[in-house]
């Protein structure tokens, strides 16, 4: 799949829309990868609608943008906003719908199917004793906000970490992140050094105490591997198995439906579409 994936880039994409609608007459919806299918596909009206998998954001941007030009009707992208909007980057196109919070895992999480999975998973004890179920969810955001300041500078600064693969069960305790363990984790090869680290340290303290969304500096990713951790002590008893980033993501993509889904932004903006161009249609209509 990874040798296929190389030769995947926005024209080529284009290009196999305008094939496949030789057979499909309805609207395509681009995204980013398999797991943006996984979470819409029970969204989606498949008569209607035919998902293609771009392997990537600046794939759908390109592919969308070239589609657009050419003036092709009843294509759509969906796209994680990343850090673009603290950046101001964020790319305004009529053809491209970006998640409302850091990430689609992030517009999940904070939907109420929230209160769905924790009702399942969590200790009723252990969750009251924190406040409720809205109060674990600030709680986590907040703990991990200087892993969100840490990859924000490391984009912002071009810096050039490699923070793919942070395990953060070396530095977070499911309450509290260790922000110089955290340091030492990701301060590999070259960074292994003091003034690295130091420098690394004033980013990390500047942004996570300046007045940055937290919802647009924390991944959904980096969320769910926090919930998990904490799951395992502070709001649950689960086992280490149970409790795994994939596992979590899964299961609230599981969770995740049409309800849930109108409670985010990119709910309105996909309606929005919809009404702008019509006939096509993306979204199930409510029976």
């Amino acid at each position: 799949m990874k040798s296929f994936e190389r030769y995947m880039d926005g024209p080529t994409l284009a290009a196999e829309v305008r094939m496949e609608r030789q057979k499909h007459k309805g609207s395509f919806l681009l995204v980013e990868g398999a797991s943006d299918i996984k979470r819409f596909e029970r969204l989606v009206d498949e008569a209607a609608c035919s998902f293609v998998n771009c392997f990537g954001k600046d794939n759908v941007v390109e592919a969308i943008e070239q589609l657009y030009e050419d003036g092709f009707p009843g294509a759509l992208g969906m796209v994680d906003a990343d850090f673009d909007r603290l950046l101001q980057n964020h790319n305004e196109h009529e053809g491209i719908v970006a998640s409302g919070h850091h990430d689609f895992d992030l517009d999940t999480v904070s939907s109420t199917c929230f209160e769905r999975y924790i009702r399942e998973v969590g200790d009723d004890a252990k969750i009251a004793e924190i406040g409720g179920v809205r109060a674990l969810f600030a709680e986590i955001i907040s703990a991990i906000r200087p892993l969100g300041a840490l990859k924000y500078a490391n984009v912002k600064h071009e810096l050039g970490y490699c923070l793919k693969r942070v395990d953060m069960s070396k530095f977070f305790d499911g309450k509290k992140i260790d922000v110089e363990s955290m340091i030492s984790e990701v301060s590999q090869g070259r960074f292994n050094n003091n003034k690295s680290k130091s420098s690394l340290a004033d980013y990390v303290v500047r942004y996570a105490e300046s007045g940055l969304d937290p919802l647009q500096l924390t991944s959904g990713h980096d969320f769910c591997e926090a919930l998990g951790l904490a799951l395992r002590n502070i709001a649950g008893k689960r086992l280490a198995p149970q409790t795994w980033r994939s596992e979590i993501e899964m299961h609230f993509r599981l969770a995740f439906d049409a309800e849930h889904f109108a409670e985010t932004a990119p709910a309105g903006n996909v309606k929005k579409w919809e009404r702008d161009n019509s006939p096509y249609q993306i979204l199930r209509k409510a029976a």
